[in-house]
């Protein structure tokens, strides 16, 4: 199966996002029998569909930002899923997955991405764990002109986290690391630049943090976000501002 999906944030801030629907046709009578005049609508027929595994080969997930200063388009390509058992209506089985692709931002910057768990739609429960391989921070660009407009050449990304949803409590965490920094990257992140070759010396400049995620599942506003330090360089630098994390 091949599979192509857009989200879209316009200028306004307005969120277009696809919804995926079922069409199941409707039955008619079959050639040479007898017209009644009545059609079996399958929306009326408490049907019940059960999937033990699916695939997908080739999917495509693009995210078009307009309201960005410079419009932001990223894509997840190449992605594979399997998954299963699948059943509708949703059962209490939990439906186990994995799925993998590639990453894309800005100048075609790409890297390859990977994801398994398992959620449970009846009661409510997820527990997926991701990561993301080295990207370049250069692949998010359009995002840099505020305040200053910056540049970034070499830096990279990579993540890996775990997100667990039970009991209508949802907790996430992210580890966070930063490498690869250049003397171009340095000299673009200015007086933050400096501190940063200042404060790593000779040593390696990585920086590490986590990002953690607390809140309940029916009351997404109130979701806390916080970002706690990781290594000591990430320490030193925050130290000014922030003593056990910072909370968004």
């Amino acid at each position: 199966v091949t599979v192509g999906l857009q989200a879209r944030r316009t200028a306004q801030g307005t969120m277009l996002q696809p919804v995926p629907e079922m069409l199941v046709p409707s039955v008619q009578p079959a050639e040479g029998a007898a017209d009644t005049g009545v059609v079996v609508s399958a929306k009326w027929t408490p049907w019940r569909v059960v999937v033990q595994t699916f695939e997908v080969t080739d999917g495509a997930i693009e995210f078009v930002d307009e309201k960005n200063t410079r419009p932001f388009q990223g894509s997840a390509t190449r992605v594979f899923l399997v998954g299963g058992p699948l059943s509708v209506p949703f059962e209490g089985q939990p439906l186990t997955f994995a799925v993998q692709g590639v990453l894309s931002g800005a100048s075609r910057h790409a890297a390859p991405w990977y994801c398994s768990g398992w959620v449970n739609v009846r009661q409510q429960r997820v527990d997926v764990s991701c990561q993301l391989e080295p990207l370049r921070l250069a692949a998010f660009e359009p995002y840099y002109q505020k305040p200053l407009p910056q540049k970034l050449y070499d830096a990279r990304l990579s993540a890996r986290g775990r997100l667990v949803v039970k009991n209508n409590e949802v907790n996430g965490r992210i580890q966070l690391e930063i490498d690869h920094f250049s003397e171009a990257d340095l000299a673009s992140l200015g007086k933050a630049g400096d501190s940063i070759r200042k404060l790593a010396g000779e040593g390696q400049r990585t920086l590490s943090g986590e990002l953690q995620l607390a809140g309940s599942l029916d009351k997404s506003s109130e979701w806390r976000w916080q970002l706690v330090p990781g290594n000591e360089l990430v320490q030193q630098l925050m130290s000014p501002v922030v003593g056990r994390g910072i909370e968004f």
